[in-house]
């Protein structure tokens, strides 16, 4: 069984958005992860995307951003407490994660890892949620879909 990891966007509505200069100017953040927390805060509202495509649409000619760099952003913005982790278990077995990037720092959820690794059962490889590769090709440049 494997898992999947959906990112979701806690923002009021508007044409644009403001980020929040206490996460700009967080001493204990790296300059990677607020440009994701900005990057993030500013789309539309109910903004949704699997964790899987984040790194394809960041990726540019001037940085690489892999699974490992994405899953560091992650772990500091939750320890931060901008980033708060929940999980269910799916119809068909599967964990799914669900991270919520809000505006107010929040106290880090209790008994989850922060680095991303499984809580229990086995680790996922390299493939997508319908176990296929990532196609960056074939992957929109404007957002990953997700399946409902």
């Amino acid at each position: 069984m494997s898992s999947k990891a959906l990112f979701e966007v806690d923002l009021d509505e508007g044409g644009w958005q403001a980020v929040p200069v206490r996460l700009i100017e967080h001493s204990a953040l790296s300059r990677g992860a607020v440009g994701f927390a900005a990057w993030l805060f500013c789309r539309r509202l109910g903004f949704k995307i699997l964790v899987s495509c984040i790194p394809q649409l960041l990726t540019n000619d001037v940085e690489h951003v892999g699974r490992e760099k994405l899953r560091r952003w992650i772990g500091e913005l939750e320890a931060a407490g901008y980033v708060r982790r929940s999980r269910r278990q799916g119809l068909d077995g599967r964990w799914e994660w669900t991270f919520k990037l809000v505006r107010e720092p929040l106290r880090p959820m209790d008994g989850f890892p922060v680095d991303g690794s499984p809580v229990g059962g086995k680790t996922v490889g390299s493939p997508s949620v319908d176990g296929r590769p990532v196609d960056k090709q074939h992957t929109s440049i404007h957002y990953c879909p997700v399946k409902s």
